[in-house]
């Protein structure tokens, strides 16, 4: 077995100067610290699903890394998305500020924390997404590059939605489904790639 040191070692004796250039490309994430529960939750939306018409809206609390929710939804409206938020405000309170990307569908939400704590308080925070890692939805389910492992998986290639006679009773069905199982059953110890085979087994079983 080749220890990680060793490779290590290697690149640096036979690789020094591709290694500061890569040093240079690498992206830096900014750091920051949160006071305390509620004070910051992160929203963000999942379309690995999207070749079946679903959608994974996810929140987390900056604090202590809490999923306050994560919904399977048919949609990425911005009611959509709100309706899952207020549902998580009223299990676990108002958090005093709320960051997420620049898409339309988190601008309802950025009106209600306007509405319900005041206007220039920073309570809808909007960031470049490469700014914050604290919650990526769209590495929830496979973090990293692993392509290869997702082609593995029959049809994977093809991510254009299904829109045939079967979508809506698929739809109804597999979103009752893929809800029980999110997200208390869903622990990965793959990058969640298990889970996204998972999820896809779901809806073929009920298709």
């Amino acid at each position: 077995m080749v220890t990680r040191s060793r490779i290590r070692e290697s690149l640096h004796r036979i690789d020094e100067i591709g290694i500061k250039d890569r040093k240079k490309r690498r992206l830096h994430r900014r750091i920051y610290n949160v006071d305390g529960v509620n004070h910051i939750w992160h929203i963000d939306s999942n379309h690995k699903l999207i070749r079946w018409n679903f959608i994974v809206l996810g929140g987390i609390d900056g604090f202590s890394r809490f999923v306050t929710f994560l919904n399977c939804r048919d949609n990425n409206k911005a009611t959509t998305v709100l309706d899952s938020f207020k549902t998580a405000v009223v299990n676990y309170g108002l958090p005093l500020r709320v960051r997420s990307d620049k898409g339309q569908e988190n601008s309802l939400v950025a009106d209600f924390m306007i509405k319900e704590r005041g206007p220039n308080r920073g309570t809808g925070m909007i960031n470049n997404p490469t700014d914050f890692d604290i919650l990526d939805i769209g590495n929830y389910g496979t973090e990293g590059n692993y392509e290869d492992n997702f082609n593995d998986y029959d049809g994977i290639q093809d991510t254009r939605p299904i829109l045939d006679s079967r979508a809506f009773s698929v739809n109804e069905i597999c979103q009752e489904e893929l809800n029980l199982h999110c997200p208390r059953n869903w622990a990965s110890s793959y990058y969640g790639i298990d889970i996204y085979h998972q999820a896809v087994q779901i809806i073929e079983r009920n298709s």
